[in-house]
């Protein structure tokens, strides 16, 4: 499955409140009768997790969010992030 490289903190956070909020309006909403009940609180979970991942990947889009390149200690995936943002050679960090 591909993975989205442009997902950092600030996109994925903006998508967790979003979902949130329209999660929260969705349940007041049909717990207070303005509407009939037409979501099961059981599908939240996933139109929750659905919300999130949409709304995170078009705002990383939009923000044109740095690349997050690495695997391993916070030390070398920094530097491996420098190297490659620079354009350099990654072959000698391991």
């Amino acid at each position: 499955m591909p993975r989205d490289r442009n997902i950092c903190f600030r996109p994925g956070l903006a998508g967790m409140a979003v979902a949130m909020a329209v999660l929260t309006t969705l349940w007041a909403v049909q717990q207070f009768d303005m509407m009939p009940k037409r979501v099961d609180t059981m599908w939240f979970a996933l139109i929750g997790s659905v919300l999130t991942v949409v709304v995170g990947s078009v705002s990383a889009r939009l923000r044109g969010a740095p690349v997050v390149v690495g695997v391993g200690s916070a030390a070398t995936g920094s530097r491996l992030d420098e190297r490659v943002a620079a354009g350099k050679d990654t072959s000698s960090i391991q």
